[in-house]
């Protein structure tokens, strides 16, 4: 597969989007890494790998060596950092040593401007939705029949069905009349 040298975040997208076995390597420090990513899935259920390998360690020979190592051969690779120098320094490293690779254009920075192109389908919005969303705790039902005002709730139960400040309808009951609040 062809890569340009320098890849816009609408055309990362649309590879994303293709299921293109892509490498993304991630060259921000493992923090910055942790805190915000490109998510890697693809509706055709393949998607890149993503490895966050930081700059620095493409910095100096020896350190660049076991860094180049890491790197699995064969797969074009993006690198992404975040505004796009480090990632260009990178992406040039990894060209000199036989990968095809290329970069983010503007970065992570590139990316959040143009939020929206990670959704730009409406399926992969209403999947990513679906797919991250918290499980229910145990006490649900409880939760929704308090809230639809069909029980009231005993003071003891707050801890257990998570009432606090303006969390949900009991939330200002409980914080008017603590002694209201047993069943019914």
């Amino acid at each position: 597969m062809k890569l340009p040298k320098l890849l816009s975040a609408a055309a990362l997208y649309e590879r994303l989007h293709r299921g293109d076995n892509l490498l993304l390597l991630d060259v921000r420090n493992n923090e910055a890494f942790a805190r915000l990513r490109i998510e890697t899935g693809s509706p055709s259920g393949r998607g890149p790998d993503t490895l966050n390998l930081p700059y620095f360690l493409f910095l100096e020979e020896d350190t660049a060596a076991t860094a180049l190592a890491a790197i699995p051969a064969g797969r074009p690779i993006v690198v992404v950092c975040a505004h796009g120098g480090a990632s260009e320094m990178v992406a040039s490293r990894l060209r000199q040593a036989g990968h095809t690779a290329a970069n983010l254009a503007g970065g992570m920075e590139a990316w959040a401007r143009n939020s929206d192109l990670a959704f730009a389908h409406e399926d992969d919005f209403v999947d990513h939705i679906l797919g991250n969303l918290p499980a229910l705790p145990p006490e649900y039902a409880e939760i929704k029949r308090v809230n639809a005002g069909l029980v009231r709730a005993h003071p003891q139960q707050s801890s257990v069905l998570e009432m606090g400040r303006n969390v949900c309808a009991l939330s200002s009951a409980y914080a008017d009349d603590p002694a209201s609040l047993v069943p019914r």
